[in-house]
C-alpha cells in the first residue's frame, strides 16, 4: 500500500489528470470475476456495468459487506469465491 494508489480517487475528487470524462469503457473480452466491497467511499463501476457483466457467460460479479480491502477483510470469503469461479 502506498500513495500512488490514491490516483484513482484525487481522479474522481479533484479532476486530477481531466478526472473521469474521457475514460474509456471497460468491455471485457474474457470471462471475469469482479468483486468488490459495498462499504467504500465511491465505486469504480456503475450498477448498470455490474449488471451487463453479470449477465455474460462464464462472468460473475459479487459485492461484498467490506471496505476496499476485501482480501484482508473477509479473506475466507473472498478466496472460496475466487476458488469457486475459477473452477467453473
Amino acid at each position: 500500500i502506498h500513495a500512488q494508489m490514491g490516483y484513482g480517487y484525487a481522479m474522481r475528487w479533484f479532476g486530477v489528470a481531466g478526472g473521469f470524462s474521457g475514460v474509456k469503457v471497460f468491455k471485457p473480452d474474457c470471462p471475469m470475476l469482479y468483486l468488490y466491497g459495498e462499504r467504500k467511499p465511491f465505486m469504480f463501476h456503475s450498477r448498470a456495468w455490474a449488471e451487463r457483466l453479470a449477465a455474460r457467460s462464464g462472468c460473475r460479479v459479487i459485492a461484498f459487506a467490506t471496505g476496499h480491502w476485501i482480501m484482508v477483510q473477509k479473506p475466507g470469503e473472498f478466496n472460496a469465491a475466487l476458488l469457486a469461479w475459477l473452477a467453473s
